[in-house]
């Protein structure tokens, strides 16, 4: 991850976030969150980033937020994942503010 996309996480999901070299993750602390169930591991936190993109835009008075319903894990038709694949691949995420 570069340093540039650890600023802009860390920017949007403040506390939430725990940032280390190359890993993003919810913090250990907020096991309880309410943004699904992270399941914890030896190396690293999951949590649902559109859940907590979503819950953090509501707490700034954003009400119209749409997307988040797909996953790259499970949709291999559609998608790329290198946690389901573990080989190199491309991918883009696009957001954009209306």
């Amino acid at each position: 991850m570069s340093t540039l996309t650890g600023i802009i996480l860390a920017s949007l999901f403040g506390g939430v976030l725990s940032i280390t070299v190359g890993h993003v993750g919810l913090k250990p602390d907020l096991q309880g969150c309410s943004a699904g169930d992270a399941e914890p591991s030896t190396q690293k936190w999951l949590a649902d980033i559109f859940l907590l993109a979503r819950q953090r835009l509501a707490l700034l008075g954003v009400k119209r937020v749409y997307g988040g319903g797909l996953c790259t894990f499970t949709d291999a038709q559609k998608f790329y994942s290198y946690r389901r694949d573990q080989a190199t691949g491309r991918m883009a995420s696009l957001i954009w503010l209306a």
